[in-house]
């Protein structure tokens, strides 16, 4: 929850933020993890991820995570920390994917 750092007036320390999108009909299960000016965007269960640099590329045009590996290695193991301890839901209130 972010409410602490919307309502408290105070500065907090940073920390990770996280968006989960979870599966529907029409997309795969996507969550991305911010840290600082780091994005780590991972699709479906983990299949897939990009790298972005917000504070230079905020329009997330230039995936960066072959071009610094490091950095990326160290923010996918950040997120698969974090996401570990997310538990999946079932879209609630929209289009759930179809079984075939």
């Amino acid at each position: 929850s972010l409410v602490p750092e919307i309502v408290s007036g105070q500065d907090l320390p940073p920390r990770p933020v996280v968006c989960d999108l979870p599966e529907d009909s029409f997309n795969e299960r996507r969550r991305a993890i911010v840290v600082g000016s780091k994005k780590l965007i991972a699709f479906a269960n983990d299949f897939r991820y990009e790298l972005y640099d917000l504070a230079t590329d905020p329009g997330e045009k230039t995936n960066l995570a072959k071009s610094r590996p490091d950095e990326a290695k160290e923010m996918i193991a950040l997120y698969k920390q974090i996401s570990a301890t997310i538990k999946d839901e079932k879209v609630k209130g929209g289009i759930t994917k179809h079984k075939d």
